[in-house]
């Protein structure tokens, strides 16, 4: 009677072992490509959103630049517009910052409205 329940179940435990391997297998198939194709993803997914990353630090630093350019400017005018305001004064033995005439103080802004609007040309 042993003999009648062994063969039956070692079958069976052969074909649970083989089935056993055989899931294994395809699990571990799935597993390798699963990696493949994250791997892939990944690189996608982060190597595109760094090089964005770069071109709108690249913006951002040619934006901040140009403010810089822009701001330089804007103080050069003013610089030169209190030179020029000053040397008028001086020009009338006057201190700096006097009160000058309209028709000389109307001249300096006017020269000075111009160095400004240049300063926004560049």
């Amino acid at each position: 009677m042993k003999n009648k329940y062994i063969e039956p179940l070692v079958s069976i435990l052969i074909v649970c072992s083989v089935f056993a391997a055989v899931v294994f297998v395809i699990i571990e198939a799935e597993k390798i490509f699963n990696e493949q194709i994250s791997a892939s993803v990944s690189k996608s997914v982060i190597l595109k959103p760094r090089a964005e990353i770069g071109k709108l630090l690249t913006d951002k630093t040619k934006e901040q630049l140009e403010t810089i350019i822009f701001s330089d400017c804007l103080d050069g005018a003013y610089e030169d517009f209190e030179q020029n305001w000053n040397q008028e004064c001086s020009k009338l033995e006057l201190e700096e910052k006097c009160s000058l005439p309209r028709y000389i103080a109307d001249g300096l802004q006017e020269g000075y409205q111009k160095a400004k609007e240049a300063c926004q040309v560049k």
